[in-house]
């Protein structure tokens, strides 16, 4: 937790996710929570552009309050 109410959660990319970028898979929209990081292949991009494409043996690092990291786990962990 950074702040009151504000994570930082690292997880691996979602079957939902691989591929897209991360303008296309409007996961801020959708559950509220920003993308401030992907790794993949031993490398990270901080603060990534919106082309970015989601790795496939990847991770991407989120921020967002509790609430929108419940809401994203509920909508791409029910997915795998």
């Amino acid at each position: 937790m950074i702040a009151e109410g504000v994570d930082v959660f690292r997880v691996k990319t979602p079957r939902a996710l691989i591929g897209k970028t991360i303008e296309y898979a409007s996961i801020q929209e959708e559950c509220g929570c920003s993308v401030i990081g992907v790794s993949a292949h031993g490398s990270m991009t901080i603060n990534p552009f919106i082309e970015t494409i989601l790795p496939v043996d990847g991770e991407i690092i989120l921020i967002g309050s509790v609430e929108s990291e419940e809401k994203f786990f509920h909508r791409y962990k029910s997915q795998e």
